[in-house]
């Protein structure tokens, strides 16, 4: 899968969204990621309008997904 539900919709507040995929930080951009070292975030995107992360490809079963944000 190379796209994700987050628990909450993220607000114009919202500074800062870290991503780590098997324990490495990975690169946010502004449109078209590449492959799964990068993604981009859409505030409320996701299903119910909660907040939606998608990667340029998708995330192996095996990988370890880690995201934080602060609302």
């Amino acid at each position: 899968t190379s796209a994700f539900d987050l628990d909450h919709a993220l607000t114009a507040n919202t500074q800062i969204v870290l991503a780590f995929r098997n324990g490495v930080c990975i690169k946010q951009v502004s449109s078209s990621p590449s492959g799964t070292d990068e993604f981009t975030i859409n505030p409320t995107g996701g299903t119910g309008g909660v907040g939606l992360i998608t990667f340029g490809s998708n995330i192996a079963s095996s990988d370890d997904l880690k995201v934080f944000y602060v609302i």
